[in-house]
């Protein structure tokens, strides 16, 4: 019963401290990559999604500092409540007292281990590959935009945008292919 007491205490302390955490991360997440895909003209659908991506990438770092926290909070609380005085004068010994925190320690470090080694490296290739395909549409959207602006072929077009009256020295029925190509 102490140790599942025990468990409770720092549990629901270390999920809310990370819970607060995470909440100041995605905001700040949320800013930046608004930032990107305004300057880069990216979907809604991909902010979200690349906002997601990220957060895994930061939880690596937000988890033990959150487990870092709910445990000296828990704690504390505990010995400020004089709890801990009377656990020591009903003769539980630290180690009663910390084995439930080293398990939760080591439950985490190995989920820890598990997204550092394994979702991590997915996540941030995944996202590069996102704002790769965003850029690239964003890029092409626009390049669409001004041909449609401008008009014709941009095979056919001078360097100055506008499309070609005469027609350009080889144009012949064998050069259609290389065009065609391009």
């Amino acid at each position: 019963r102490l140790d599942r007491y025990l468990l409770r205490e720092v549990t629901v302390t270390f999920v809310a401290v990370t819970g607060v955490l995470l909440i100041v991360l995605l905001s700040n997440q949320f800013a930046r990559v608004l930032g990107q895909a305004a300057a880069s003209g990216f979907p809604a659908s991909i902010v979200l999604t690349l906002i997601g991506l990220t957060t895994l990438q930061q939880l690596t770092v937000l988890v033990p500092i959150g487990l870092f926290l709910g445990i000296v909070l828990a704690l504390g609380r505990l010995y400020h409540e004089s709890e801990m005085t009377a656990m020591t004068a009903c003769g539980v010994g630290p180690l009663r007292i910390y084995r439930p925190i080293v398990l939760l320690a080591v439950v985490v470090a190995a989920l820890l281990a598990v997204l550092s080694y394994r979702v991590v490296p997915a996540a941030w290739i995944k996202s590069n590959d996102l704002r790769l395909e965003a850029t690239r549409a964003a890029q092409f959207g626009a390049l669409a935009a001004t041909q449609q602006q401008v008009g014709g072929d941009p095979a056919e077009q001078t360097e100055e945008g506008a499309p070609d009256s005469p027609p350009r020295a080889a144009r012949g029925p064998e050069n259609e292919d290389r065009r065609a190509q391009l």
